[in-house]
Formats: structure tokens, sequence, C-alpha cells
């Protein structure tokens, strides 16, 4: 989450939507869409794969289908990133505690 919350603070997500990822889909602070996705994003992360079909039926009915696909793409991609830098032993670079671009 290093990187991912760098950038998160940058777009300006709330703080306590930050310190809720710890908690999991369930913390008070998301929305029921974004529970959802967390879902979404914690069964394609699981091996073997695997996203409740209520998940996705809610999901679907919120974002559509290019959503979906947008959402699973993102996904994946966040999933194959952490993956890899696990495998090369790539650690996190301290990016979560920076408050700058600069430092």
């Amino acid at each position: 989450m290093d990187i991912t919350t760098y950038f998160a603070r940058e777009a300006k997500v709330a703080p306590e939507k930050i310190a809720a990822l710890r908690e999991g889909p369930d913390a008070a602070a998301f929305t029921a869409v974004e529970k959802n996705v967390l879902r979404m994003a914690d069964g394609m992360s699981a091996t073997p794969a695997h996203v409740e079909d209520t998940v996705f039926r809610e999901l679907h009915k919120e974002l559509g289908a290019e959503g979906m696909v947008e959402l699973a793409a993102a996904i994946a991609t966040e999933n194959f990133s952490a993956r890899f830098n696990h495998a090369f032993e790539i650690y996190p670079a301290g990016l979560a505690a920076r408050t700058s671009r600069r430092g």
C-alpha cells in the first residue's frame, strides 16, 4: 500500500478511509459500494480467486459493464504488481510516510 497510499493522499482521499483499509471491507468508514469494491479486490487477490456472486451483481448494478471491466482491470494490475514485487523482494520505499512530492 506504500505508493497507493501516497497517491490516495494526493487525490485527497479522506485519511479516515485510508486508515480504515486496515480494518477491511466492513469498516464503517466505507459506503456500501466501497465495501463491495474491497470485497471484489479481496476475492480477486485470493488463491484461488473467487468473487461472490452477490458482490459482483451489486457492483454491476452500480457500475455497469464498462465500469466492472475497468474495476477488474485496476484490481488485477495492482495484484500483479504486488505479487511481482513480493517475488523479487521489492519492499515499500516509504512513500506512504511522505507528505509532499518533494519529501
